[in-house]
């Protein structure tokens, strides 16, 4: 009795651990677009580290991290590669910030056609 009180015990502590770690779907679709320049400066800052020094370590023009971190620019995987190098954050984190924001500004751009055209579903607006 005492044994099957403690497999049940324990499988009632695994199966919440299985669910603590089981992936969450979001469908959280912001109205705003965040560009990866916005995360490269607040790296930048957290490393105390100057654009200046970043144009050094990764041998690109200072134009070029100023329109990075200005979000006039977009992280190409080239770029993402050199971010990795010089900063320890992989590349593959960079590349998905870019992705991220472009799909975001796209959607943004067809809500507000749609919205033109009176046909916007309430999904894209982050509520469904």
């Amino acid at each position: 009795m005492l044994i099957s009180f403690a497999n049940k015990k324990l499988e009632k502590e695994l199966a919440w651990r299985t669910r603590m770690i089981e992936p969450i779907q979001s469908t959280f679709k912001p109205n705003y677009a965040v560009p990866p320049g916005e995360t490269l400066k607040e790296t930048l800052d957290t490393l105390g580290m100057t654009q200046n020094e970043l144009v050094e370590r990764v041998g690109r023009p200072h134009q070029t991290i100023n329109g990075v971190v200005s979000g006039k620019l977009s992280i190409n995987a080239d770029t993402a590669l050199q971010l990795e190098r010089a900063l320890g954050v992989p590349a593959s984190f960079w590349n998905n910030l870019e992705t991220n924001y472009q799909q975001t500004l796209a959607r943004l751009r067809q809500v507000e056609q749609l919205k033109i055209a009176g046909r916007v579903h309430r999904s894209w607006h982050g509520r469904g």
